[in-house]
């Protein structure tokens, strides 16, 4: 799904086995993200589970920690900061082929072999 709470509000989402949150450690991101966490719980979705995303520092990773701790919800994964992807970005490349070698693009390969795995 695209990235936003329009799928919480008009309650769309709730068939969902896995809500996956993706935390900046910026003031409105980590606010937003504990709103989502509100409305899935509202919904009745169990499982939700965060991603530590554009983490540059122990300050970074402190400040997502935190939070969510607060909502009880674990990290599962952590992306640092990567100018490669805003690079991508700007050149209209996809990232995960013109950053390829990236730390942010091998973090989020790392997490989708997670999620695709089969439960033991």
């Amino acid at each position: 799904m695209e990235a936003g709470i329009e799928h919480l509000s008009r309650a769309t989402i709730s068939d969902v086995d896995l809500l996956l949150v993706v935390v900046e450690p910026y003031y409105k991101s980590i606010y937003t993200a504990e709103k989502v966490v509100e409305m899935a719980r509202e919904l009745g979705i169990d499982e939700i589970v965060a991603v530590a995303n554009k983490v540059r520092n122990d300050e970074d990773r402190v400040a997502i920690t935190k939070a969510t701790t607060r909502w009880d919800v674990p990290i599962i994964a952590e992306v640092p900061f990567d100018e490669s992807l805003r690079e991508a970005e700007q050149n209209q490349e996809a990232p995960m082929d013109a950053a390829a070698d990236s730390a942010a693009v091998q973090a989020i390969r790392k997490l989708a072999a997670k999620l695709l795995a089969p439960a033991a």
